[in-house]
């Protein structure tokens, strides 16, 4: 099994804290990793708005959260009803980073999301779902591209 399908991308995120009793997306069997990219003038505090709280619980409606914490909310919600997440987080990257659709040596603003799953299998299911289709399109608000892939942790002692 290859370690890598790529060129590695090393950059550094600033990621909250989870809350004692919240599951680990590091620690789930499958986790999905998003780069989300956006101009350098994306209100990071806009997009993030309210994820903490939209992490910890899943009260209904979206109302006038951050596209993050709409992700979340309905992520929650999704995992909720099928047991099959466990666990998101997500950060701004600390460094500028490329993208092609920003333009030739244009540098902007990386977002990256973490959340775990109990298998692939878990998570293709969970995207066809009714929940994930209202919040899909409007995920991406402002984003200039996205990139997703699946790593699966080992932790070694």
């Amino acid at each position: 099994m290859p370690i890598l399908t790529g060129p590695p991308a090393v950059f550094h995120a600033s990621l909250p804290p989870l809350k004692a009793d919240a599951a680990d997306p590091f620690k789930a069997p499958v986790t999905e990793c998003l780069r989300v990219y956006f101009p350098a003038e994306q209100d990071e505090k806009a997009w993030t708005k309210d994820s903490w709280v939209a992490s910890q619980s899943v009260a209904e409606g979206l109302g006038t959260m951050g596209m993050f914490s709409r992700f979340l909310r309905v992520r929650h919600m999704v995992g909720a009803n099928a047991v099959v997440s466990t666990g998101s987080n997500g950060g701004w990257s600390i460094e500028g980073h490329a993208h092609e659709n920003l333009g030739e040596g244009v540098e902007g603003k990386l977002f990256a999301a973490f959340g775990g799953w109990v298998s692939l299998q878990a998570h293709g299911e969970a995207v066809k779902t009714e929940d994930f289709g209202k919040i899909k399109e409007k995920l991406g608000a402002g984003a200039v591209g996205v990139r997703v892939f699946h790593v699966m942790f080992e932790e070694y002692k």
